[in-house]
């Protein structure tokens, strides 16, 4: 009788061991390959770093896990998942040399291109009979434009927002959407196909019941989580946009 007694403590405590492991959060570790998509991690980082920041931790929140944000530096984030340090890396636009080491999740946003302009330009801005900024960076075509010797820029969206993250006084706004837009995804390993399928199923359920674009909306302005093509409601207006790219 006592030795019934202690092999049924042993599998109460077994249980109850594998109870707690069971309801511990897992954690999904987090990292951004460029700084600018994610900044720093508190709620002030800015409007595209808190989008990016809220679209892990839905995804998240869906597979029952918790979010985690590593700081990574430049050019660290794809070594570190290559390594297993981080678990998926965000704000990644699929390129043909990283599909031959990684697995790239459904995308979960569209960088759409817009045409930029200095915040005096004229309402309803068109760039037929206008000077455009034509440089090898985006700094270049910045300096020609708010000095006047370009009259707009082509520049995609989030770059735009990045950059006004971090320079929120800059005088220059979006005067139109283009339908060229750059699918953005998360960034796994190419070796836990269980975990892409899973961000996947996640980032379906996510779209599907609008999630993603509430927190586009909150967040940008937009809805940057449907391709242009796709879009059924209206261009996106600029005044919509007034806080984040000020005219």
């Amino acid at each position: 009788m006592k030795k019934l007694f202690l092999v049924l403590a042993a599998l109460i405590t077994a249980a109850g061991m594998a109870q707690a492991e069971t309801a511990a959060p897992q954690e999904i570790v987090a990292a951004a390959e460029n700084p600018a998509l994610l900044c720093e991690y508190e709620e002030d980082a800015g409007a595209l770093a808190l989008f990016n920041r809220k679209a892990v931790q839905a995804v998240a929140e869906h597979l029952g896990a918790q979010a985690v944000f590593a700081e990574a530096g430049e050019g660290e984030a794809l070594e570190g998942l290559a390594q297993g340090r981080y678990d998926l890396v965000l704000g990644a636009v699929p390129q043909e040399e990283e599909a031959e080491r990684f697995a790239f999740s459904a995308p979960y946003a569209y960088n759409r291109q817009t045409v930029i302009v200095r915040g005096d330009a004229d309402e309803g801005f068109e760039t037929d009979g206008h000077t455009q900024a034509l440089a090898d960076t985006a700094e270049e075509q910045l300096e020609q434009l708010v000095s006047g010797r370009a009259d707009y820029m082509i520049w995609d969206v989030f770059s735009a927002l990045a950059y006004l993250d971090e320079h929120p006084l800059a005088d220059i706004a979006v005067a139109s959407y283009l339908d060229e837009a750059e699918p953005v995804s998360f960034l796994l390993s190419g070796e836990k196909e269980e975990q892409r399928a899973a961000v996947d199923e996640a980032l379906a359920v996510l779209m599907e019941d609008g999630t993603m674009a509430g927190l586009s909306l909150e967040c940008l302005g937009y809805d940057a989580s449907v391709a242009p093509q796709t879009q059924t409601e209206a261009e996106p207006d600029p005044e919509q946009t007034g806080e984040v790219l000020p005219q």
